[in-house]
């Protein structure tokens, strides 16, 4: 399925000191939500409207509902290192470059029937880098334009000197989107996932 909000959303923090998430992914999560409601009623089971707004969540909770009586807590927070070499997750009011942002969304049936076969999206903004692993539970597919889903891991033909090509892994910093497949969700019934990001350090580019 061909989407129109998730290459052309938030805005840009490359090179800023301090990037507002709040501004960042505001028009964002307008366009996605318009998206979605021009086109769903009962359909929930193809991609779930909560997935498209975990990135507009900011500074604590936001909570979203489809047509088909799916809802969504989204919760977006920051890593912050430790000195022992843990870690802190805290509200993400707002995140400066080199900062790691830790996504949940969680997923509840609030319908009086069953939705098949959720597959919620988690788009990967520019200016941003997935980080590889960081992903629960581990998503079956990934995109590396935001609307062409292969299953993982990602493989690409890389012609090389002598004309021959060879198969390689792409690299997991390339990924512009994630989808899980989660299967049916009963009534009543919830679940989640969640996964990180980096925000890129002025001139860094996504894939290294």
């Amino acid at each position: 399925m061909r989407t129109t909000c998730s290459t052309n959303g938030p805005r840009n923090c490359e090179g800023k000191t301090n990037c507002n998430l709040r501004q960042r992914f505001a028009d964002f999560v307008a366009r996605c939500v318009n998206w979605f409601r021009s086109r769903f009623t009962r359909r929930a089971s193809l991609w779930a409207l909560a997935a498209w707004l975990a990135l507009g969540a900011t500074g604590g909770h936001a909570l979203a509902q489809d047509q088909s009586g799916l809802t969504a807590m989204l919760v977006t927070m920051k890593v912050v290192p430790l000195a022992d070499g843990q870690e802190r997750l805290v509200h993400a009011r707002e995140a400066r470059p080199g900062e790691t942002l830790h996504y949940v969304a969680t997923y509840r049936n609030a319908s009086a029937s069953g939705i098949r076969e959720l597959q919620p999206v988690l788009p990967i903004p520019a200016g941003m880098q997935y980080v590889s692993g960081s992903a629960t539970p581990q998503p079956t597919h990934a995109s590396l334009d935001g609307r062409i889903f292969a299953p993982l891991p990602l493989k690409r033909l890389v012609k090389l000197p002598d004309g021959s090509t060879r198969e390689e892994l792409v690299p997991a910093a390339e990924y512009r989107a994630l989808r899980w497949s989660l299967g049916d969700l009963a009534t009543g019934a919830s679940t989640n996932v969640s996964a990180r990001a980096r925000l890129l350090l002025p001139g860094e580019t996504a894939a290294k």
